[in-house]
């Protein structure tokens, strides 16, 4: 048999190129549109922003209003309104995989967010991303009610445990403490499930942390950048290796009895 080392050095130079231009400029420009309604009254934005599929620097992203209800802070929300992107621009560690290397940016995702001091309140986000070189689009649609407080002004303890569900999709528990202007803070809770991934996570769980910054809300114009971290989560040990450790163990010690 014989090999054509020409051609097999130019295919690995192919592969070099393509593996590495995503990499060579992590950076990605996005744009999304919202609509729906919160409260009975329409929402319609436009974001624009980047981020950094590597995580490795702040990603950005500012909200246009023109039109959103009076009785809300988009704050409530614990920053929802990058449901679509803020996965993306994660820092990982120890083989952990964000969700540009699951899906290469195009997948679905629907996110509930609900708040255990505001019974019967929740607001959905369903978003579809497609990515076409460094362009980053999306559409969102938001709807629900919330009736808890308008003077938020931070999202912090902003944590999240990742769990593969099947091959092409996965499941983010997240909760974070939503600060007041007064100082004082309450809960909201995150669920969301991304679908149409492309790759599997290495391990059945992941765990990280968002830090946001420059968290700013007036004249309907809302911005804030963000920077996250993600590593896997330890498997435990299956009950069948569970139970091979506990027989050999046992055989061990007839063999030791005089």
């Amino acid at each position: 048999m014989r090999i054509n080392y020409s051609i097999l050095a130019l295919v690995i130079c192919l592969n070099i190129s393509f593996s590495g231009l995503v990499r060579a400029n992590p950076i990605f420009q996005f744009s999304g549109d919202y609509t729906g309604q919160i409260n009975g009254v329409p929402i319609i934005a436009t974001a624009t922003g980047q981020t950094d599929v590597t995580g490795n620097t702040l990603s950005h992203v500012q909200v246009d209003f023109t039109s959103i209800p009076s009785n809300i802070s988009p704050f409530a929300l614990g920053n929802s309104w990058t449901t679509s992107n803020s996965a993306l621009g994660v820092h990982t560690s120890g083989g952990a995989l964000n969700l540009f290397d699951l899906s290469g940016g195009n997948y679905d995702a629907g996110r509930v967010a609900m708040w255990p001091s505001l019974p019967g309140d929740q607001i959905s986000v369903t978003t579809h991303m497609s990515t076409i070189g460094n362009m980053l689009n999306y559409t969102a649609d938001v709807n629900g009610t919330y009736n808890g407080p308008t003077d938020l002004v931070f999202v912090t303890d902003y944590h999240w445990i990742w769990t593969q569900l099947d091959p092409t999709s996965i499941e983010v528990s997240t909760t974070a403490s939503l600060v007041r202007a007064n100082g004082s803070s309450f809960v909201v809770d995150l669920h969301t499930l991304y679908t149409g991934l492309s790759v599997q996570m290495p391990t059945q769980q992941q765990e990280g942390r968002v830090i946001f910054s420059n968290m700013s809300f007036s004249n309907n114009i809302m911005s804030y950048d963000w920077q996250g971290t993600l590593v896997p989560v330890s498997e435990p040990p299956t009950l069948a290796l569970l139970s091979l450790a506990a027989l050999i163990g046992l055989v061990f010690r007839r063999q030791r009895r005089p």
